[in-house]
């Protein structure tokens, strides 16, 4: 039996492993991952103004399922120095905009437990400037020319909380990492 955040329970719905099955547990971590996002945008006053509630439902049903999307793999180690000090806005948003990009899939927090937006929590990206908030930029500048902007964060244990709290690390009893696979 598989539980998901929403409480559905998908081990009652078909035989574990059918299509179905499969089809269900991802429709319902997709959803769950999107109430995540909104509760996320609602924590702050000036995330909330990014997102009303109108601003989302009117995302949500102007074509739920995007023609052409991209997914930002932006996992960025805390050595790397001077993330984002190129970055330009209008120029990232027009780029997605010149290729007929519908979504584009931005970063807060990468596996490696680093933030990409205006916080003091000590998470935030070293290599980040103090005075960029990459993730709001790329969110402003995206809405701006009419793309959406779903928000990745990493919800499993990353490096930096691994490396913080290494007792939250499976380890076997001689020390060694669990491994899965």
């Amino acid at each position: 039996m598989f539980t998901v955040p929403v409480g559905l329970t998908l081990g009652s719905l078909g035989q574990e492993g059918s299509q179905w099955h499969l089809l269900l547990a991802a429709c319902a971590i997709s959803m769950s991952l999107a109430v995540i996002m909104v509760l996320l945008c609602s924590v702050t006053s000036s995330a909330a103004s990014l997102y009303p509630a109108s601003k989302v439902a009117n995302l949500m049903s102007s074509s739920f399922f995007p023609r052409r999307t991209i997914h930002l793999d932006f996992h960025t180690g805390p050595d790397v120095p001077n993330v984002g000090a190129s970055f330009d806005p209008e120029r990232f948003a027009a780029t997605f905009a010149a290729a007929h990009v519908d979504s584009v899939t931005v970063f807060a927090k990468c596996h490696h437990g680093r933030l990409y937006y205006d916080t003091n929590r000590p998470e935030r990206h070293p290599g980040l400037a103090s005075d960029l908030d990459l993730l709001g930029e790329q969110v402003d500048a995206l809405h701006a020319v009419g793309i959406r902007a779903p928000v990745y964060l990493s919800v499993q244990v990353d490096e930096y909380a691994a490396t913080t709290h290494p007792e939250l690390v499976a380890q076997h009893p001689d020390l060694r990492l669990v491994r899965c696979g």
